[in-house]
């Protein structure tokens, strides 16, 4: 990496800003992320696959992943 920090955004899974991402790609992102963070001071994180209200579902159960430490 050539920065201290990393920039992620989630257009959707099958298709574009139109899919939900399912629980089992959600929880190897939170996986990829915690081996991120190992190495940055911050990981931004931006949903974009919102035209079917999918993006906030996906954000909170990518939170919920990350802060029980289900990686």
């Amino acid at each position: 990496a050539t920065t201290d920090f990393a920039y992620i955004r989630f257009h959707g899974s099958t298709g574009l800003y139109f899919s939900c991402y399912s629980d089992e790609e959600l929880a190897d992102w939170a996986k990829r992320l915690a081996n991120l963070a190992r190495n940055l001071k911050a990981i931004y994180i931006y949903f974009n696959n919102d035209a079917e209200a999918f993006a906030v579902r996906n954000a909170i159960t990518l939170r919920r992943y990350l802060e029980m430490g289900k990686v």
